[in-house]
């Protein structure tokens, strides 16, 4: 993979390197995108961590629907027509990769 980062990235990666931190520019990209991973999944913990507050109030005022065979079949056709009306699925229950 060759990247085009640009002068003033350019620059900062060569400084990291130049400060002993990191041994090549290789070493700076790989912890930088490790950073960007964590933040991420910092964010989606965080979404996830709501999600979960809203049905545990949910629960607790007793809006709930029963968990059924039927149910997640009615689901599960909801979705398949929705995906090919080309519908978004929400962030939230889209199945991460890994």
């Amino acid at each position: 993979m060759h990247l085009k980062l640009g002068n003033e990235f350019e620059e900062f990666i060569q400084g990291q390197v130049a400060s002993g931190m990191y041994g090549n520019a290789t070493e700076v990209i790989r912890d930088a995108l490790r950073h960007m991973k964590e933040r991420q999944e910092e964010k989606h913990l965080e979404s996830m961590r709501t999600l979960l507050a809203v049905g545990e109030g949910q629960i607790a005022e007793g809006k709930t629907v029963p968990y059924t065979a039927d149910m997640l079949d009615r689901l599960t056709k909801e979705a398949v027509r929705n995906s090919k009306k080309g519908k978004p699925v929400k962030d939230e229950i889209r199945p991460r990769s890994r």
